[in-house]
């Protein structure tokens, strides 16, 4: 199953479950760029990583400086989106490394949540179904600064303007 297509998922997923105000693809986030990111109306955050091979998730994501909680204590109160933290962060893993991945994000992100596909939507079999197998502890409890949500709405008009003109012009 294709990236894009687990990512239809998490949103149908995200748009029933969460409430949000807000979703992004490949979102500022946190020292880098959230597969899915999720903006509560209370102005929570919820991040979700995608993940289909175990060297991605193994190898790759330790590396990366976001899920580093030294750097995160001074960054409650942040004035740009490139540094602000969600509140919960989950990984989706396709079904072929979830046993393995469930028991590396386990064992090095305890906080994290765990989701996974598990079948298909009844609404429109095309759409993987996404069940939470273990729910994020939550990371912080503070909400985004009203400064912030402007620059995610800005970061999502970039976003949706560059993958028209990228339609437009590679036809």
């Amino acid at each position: 199953m294709n990236t894009d297509l687990v990512k239809l998922g998490v949103l149908d997923h995200a748009l029933i479950t969460w409430q949000p105000e807000l979703i992004l693809i490949e979102a500022p986030c946190c020292y880098g760029y959230a597969d899915v990111l999720v903006i509560r109306k209370d102005h929570t955050m919820i991040e979700i990583e995608i993940k289909k091979s175990l060297s991605d998730l193994c190898v790759a994501e330790p590396k990366k400086k976001k899920y580093n909680f030294k750097y995160w204590d001074v960054r409650w109160k942040v004035s740009d989106i490139q540094d602000a933290i969600p509140n919960r962060v989950y990984f989706c893993l396709t079904e072929d490394i979830y046993e393995e991945g469930s028991r590396f994000i386990r064992s090095n992100w305890g906080w994290a949540g765990i989701m996974t596909i598990d079948g298909m939507t009844a609404r429109n079999p095309k759409i993987p179904r996404i069940s939470i197998k273990k729910t994020a502890k939550t990371i912080h409890p503070h909400a985004l600064g009203d400064k912030l949500i402007p620059q995610y709405y800005q970061s999502m008009t970039r976003s949706y303007v560059s993958m028209f003109r990228h339609k437009v012009l590679d036809r």
